[in-house]
């Protein structure tokens, strides 16, 4: 992949691990990862989730499409 590329990666996942995601966005050259303290699911809908996924997530595509 050769482009910019932002990997959420929740840390407390139970349906993909951590080490496997992690894993990943570390093969792709220049990837920026965004660790939320969330699950796979808690990062759609929880309290937390606009502040530590969908404001950051919002902020990234902002940045990279000026």
């Amino acid at each position: 992949i050769n482009m910019p590329t932002l990997a959420v990666l929740p840390q407390a996942d139970r349906i993909v691990s951590p080490a496997s995601s992690a894993a990943l966005a570390a093969r792709i050259p220049g990837a920026l990862s965004l660790s939320p303290h969330l699950g796979h699911i808690g990062m759609m809908v929880s309290r937390e989730s606009e502040k530590l996924v969908w404001e950051p997530v919002a902020a990234w595509l902002k940045e990279k499409n000026k």
